[in-house]
């Protein structure tokens, strides 16, 4: 099978390979084909529309839940829609491995946050929720509800497949408002020369209304993921003081909006990425990175009550073992078993 990606050029036909070169999609009750002519993306196809596409090429049992959470996942700000039938998609692997929590089938973590461990029991799922930055909404991946023995729990978690080694550069593509330094007590401490040393990065200005990240010694890191965690913090920040997104949104986000606005609630900030294979071909750069910016935002709010920050990210290698079913097909084809 790995003949069919041989012809693909660079990282992403490391990713193919590595994960699905000893595959048999013959397996699957779906296609694949070369994405829009791209001899670089590889993306299911079949009868009828992606959301039952994919119904079929993963078997998924709750069909009904599915096509929610689906329409949930493909409503954010970015081209998930598009892109979310391909292989590699990081949409399409938080949709598959959180779309059934409920409460039937609750999926326990545990991790370490600046305030302590927790052991939570999570029974509802919600996908691209929305939170007020600065000029574009965040869109949070993976929200999920739950407690921690009798205390609500609101997790915010950005999913990551490849991008960690497929996205990593030397200079970020995109500039970033200069507003971010402006914002005194949340994203500004963030991009303090200090902090940016730290994780071997720098600002550059571009004009005088943007600037980019670029690394001190031109090694290639991924950049926007921190980029990204600076604003998913600065988003749950502005909801936490009851800015919560005004814009148009899933009616089902309305429930994560009551969610926030319960004063016993804790929000969490947190990343889970694809470990296992993926880490093989990126190692751990990245996570290390993510530690050290952890630990300066849980310096700068060792004082609100109602934030804490996952100290380490988790991986999605925690479904192999997780009591939480996900469908057999979803396994093999994550390589779990």
């Amino acid at each position: 099978m790995s003949s069919i990606f041989e012809e693909m050029s660079g990282r992403e036909k490391e990713i193919y390979i590595k994960m699905w070169s000893d595959f048999d999609f013959s397996t699957m009750d779906a296609e694949i084909r070369k994405t829009n002519g791209s001899k670089n993306s590889y993306c299911f196809d079949g009868e009828g529309d992606k959301a039952h596409v994919l119904v079929k090429a993963f078997d998924i049992e709750n069909e009904d839940l599915f096509i929610e959470k689906y329409n949930m996942a493909t409503s954010g700000s970015g081209d998930e829609k598009q892109k979310i039938n391909i292989l590699r998609s990081s949409s399409l692997c938080a949709l598959l491995h959180f779309y059934n929590v409920t409460t039937d089938n609750p999926l326990i973590l545990e991790f370490e946050t600046n305030k302590g461990k927790r052991r939570v029991e999570f029974t509802e799922s919600f996908f691209e929720y929305k939170n007020p930055v600065i000029n574009q909404p965040s869109n949070m991946d993976v929200v999920l509800l739950g407690k921690d023995e009798n205390q609500d729990i609101i997790l915010f978690l950005e999913s990551k497949f490849s991008e960690h080694f497929k996205d990593a550069s030397d200079v970020m593509k995109n500039a970033i408002s200069r507003q971010y330094l402006k914002e005194g007590r949340v994203s500004a401490p963030l991009y303090d020369s200090s902090v940016l040393k730290q994780l071997d990065l720098r600002r550059v200005d571009v004009d005088e209304g943007h600037f980019k990240l670029e690394t001190l010694d031109g090694k290639e890191i991924y950049i926007d993921g921190i980029k990204q965690m600076i604003s998913h913090y600065t988003g749950v920040m502005n909801v936490l003081n009851g800015k919560l997104y005004k814009g148009e949104k899933p009616e089902e986000h309305k429930k994560v909006d009551k969610a926030i606005q319960n004063k016993e609630a804790q929000l969490i900030l947190g990343e889970i990425v694809f470990d296992d294979r993926i880490e093989a071909l990126a190692g751990n750069d990245y996570e290390k990175r993510y530690h050290t910016l952890a630990a300066r935002i849980a310096e700068l709010t060792k004082e609100d009550k109602r934030f804490e920050m996952m100290i380490d990210g988790l991986g999605y290698s925690l479904f192999k073992t997780n009591a939480h079913r996900i469908e057999p097909m979803i396994k093999r084809f994550y390589r779990y078993e």
